[in-house]
């Protein structure tokens, strides 16, 4: 692999450099794609509360089946 870099002439310290900028952002970036979707739930979800409430209170027990 070394040799191959090196055929390419790429140096491998700005490999390892562009390579650990890639991850970072790769990860930077699900990170903030994961707190507005949550975050995006978490709205929604707060907006339908009184919903939520009344279908809870309004469930009946399945029918036992024996």
């Amino acid at each position: 692999m070394q040799q191959i870099l090196t055929d390419a002439g790429v140096d491998t310290a700005e490999l390892t450099t562009l390579i650990r900028l890639i991850f970072y952002v790769f990860y930077g970036v699900v990170m903030v794609v994961t707190l507005i979707y949550q975050g995006g739930l978490a709205l929604y979800y707060r907006r339908r509360t009184p919903l939520v409430q009344e279908a809870l209170l309004n469930l009946e027990a399945p029918p036992v089946q024996v």
